[in-house]
């Protein structure tokens, strides 16, 4: 097959970087669609996040103010008007489960970026430069994760008040040692290839190699390691709710403090569309980030055949 010319008859080459990107995205996408449980995870993912983003939008058209109270419909069933019932102040539940789902992704999604920037460059640090350093990191991830989770996250929200960034940022700083480690590890095998000595033979310093080099080449297991981590915090912003630590309820709903508000309903099954629906989603959520996970990390494996 002839090769195309330029306007200068010269052999147009195609770009070699651009080659490799598509031919790793293309196998990347061939591993994945082998899990239809990961692909049917990452539709529900989707439509989730697109219901969250746009909630406003669906609220103004087929639904309700998620915070206006109808008298006359309290503690109503689902119904053709209302499709998840109302609460006990006749708050339409579907359009708040819009509204409270942009909340509760939102944290999940800002707690893992906080989670992968400390323990990707703290694992890397460690890794790289060894020694008392990599000691002095290791002993410290071993002592913060024996703190226990709950109860740390209850102390500082109760010592700096429950909040969206306060939580965010509670939760944010209990993740990260996973992450830390799993950098860590691939870090001191990355760190004899002949890149990086090349790179280190050119007077490249410590922490370019670890930003421009390695850092990037531990980047599949951490996107793993991060999906996970976005499930974790939707689940401890849910009990920290359901405790009545999480986000202000009276002005902003999560699907955390909307199973909190249906807890009284619990007992004899009284209105139970109530908790149903809000710990339906959380464990959907939940479930299908574990599930899409597990496909990523099968799709990310660098062991994978190059055949597509």
């Amino acid at each position: 097959m002839a090769r195309p010319l330029t306007a200068e008859g010269f052999v147009a080459e195609p770009s070699r970087g651009g080659l490799q990107n598509r031919t790793y995205l293309r196998l990347f996408w061939t591993q994945l669609s082998k899990s239809p449980l990961a692909l049917g995870s990452l539709f529900i993912l989707i439509v989730l996040t697109l219901g969250s983003v746009f909630a406003d939008q669906i609220n103004e058209s087929i639904a309700y103010d998620p915070q206006e109270i109808y008298v006359g419909a309290r503690n109503e069933p689902p119904s053709a008007q209302h499709w998840f019932g109302t609460d006990h102040l006749g708050r339409d539940l579907f359009s708040r489960m819009l509204v409270g789902g942009r909340v509760s992704l939102a944290i999940g999604v800002l707690v893992a970026l906080i989670s992968v920037a400390i323990g990707a460059m703290l694992g890397a640090i460690s890794g790289y430069f060894g020694g008392a350093i990599d000691t002095l990191i290791m002993r410290f991830v071993d002592v913060w994760l024996n703190f226990p989770a709950i109860f740390f996250l209850i102390a500082v929200v109760t010592v700096v008040g429950a909040s969206f960034w306060n939580l965010v940022l509670a939760i944010g700083v209990l993740s990260w040692p996973g992450i830390c480690r799993i950098v860590r590890a691939n870090i001191l095998s990355l760190k004899e290839r002949e890149y990086v000595q090349a790179s280190r033979a050119i007077g490249a310093g410590g922490m370019r190699i670890i930003l421009r080099h390695l850092i990037p080449n531990t980047m599949a297991p951490v996107i793993v390691n991060a999906t996970l981590t976005v499930a974790g915090a939707i689940l401890s912003e849910a009990g920290l709710s359901y405790l009545g630590l999480g986000v202000d309820a009276a002005h902003t709903p999560t699907w955390g403090n909307i199973l909190q508000a249906g807890k009284p309903f619990l007992i004899g099954g009284i209105n139970f569309w109530y908790t149903f629906f809000p710990g339906l989603f959380i464990f959907i959520t939940v479930l299908t980030i574990n599930f899409l996970g597990d496909g990523l990390r099968d799709a990310l494996d660098p062991k994978l055949s190059t055949k597509a």
